[in-house]
């Protein structure tokens, strides 16, 4: 029997300015996302070694505490990028078929962060990097909309797969280093 895996999907709306959602003047005519929901966001700006106008920030708000709440103080937007190119897009869970509680909506959150933060590796993001907490390998995350740099399909069991073969070479190469012969 072929085991059946969860499917999140986000919609991604943007590009919006970091003052657009710190004043709550995002477009409500033309974006479905408000300041104030939960959900993802990708940040857009300089880094010195990849250059301008790249990804360097996967994140998330939860519970209650909105993009604007989230993004107010981040450190990506207010130190080592031009300020006034910083683009963020905004990401919600959403679903055709079911009503997601509060919980379940900040649990695709998190698993999709852990799962594109390790897939991708922002040059900001410290935090969730091979923490793969103890998310089955059975999910899969659509992008829709504005995903912008972010693959359209990330599936858990592929990467999280690969990545421990990956973990279990290294380990393994240190192990037998041959410096140390």
């Amino acid at each position: 029997m072929e085991n059946i895996k969860e499917i999140i999907h986000v919609n991604w709306e943007g590009p919006f300015s970091i003052d657009e959602i710190l004043e709550d003047t995002i477009d409500n005519q033309k974006f479905e996302v408000k300041s104030s929901d939960i959900g993802l966001y990708q940040i857009y700006g300089s880094h010195p070694l990849y250059g301008s106008d790249v990804l360097v920030y996967i994140g998330r708000t939860k519970n209650k505490n909105g993009f604007q709440s989230r993004l107010k103080d981040r450190w990506v937007i207010n130190n080592g990028n031009d300020f006034n190119n910083v683009k963020i897009y905004l990401g919600k869970i959403f679903s055709d078929s079911k009503k997601y509680t509060n919980e379940e909506i900040n649990n695709c959150i998190e698993k999709a962060e852990v799962l594109m933060i390790n897939a991708l590796k922002p040059a900001f993001n410290s935090s969730n990097i091979q923490n793969a907490k103890d998310f089955d390998n059975n999910y899969i995350v659509y992008n829709h909309g504005s995903h912008r740099s972010l693959y359209p399909i990330f599936d858990s069991e592929y990467f999280w797969k690969e990545f421990k073969n990956f973990v279990t070479v290294v380990r393994i190469a240190k192990e037998y280093d041959t410096k140390k012969v």
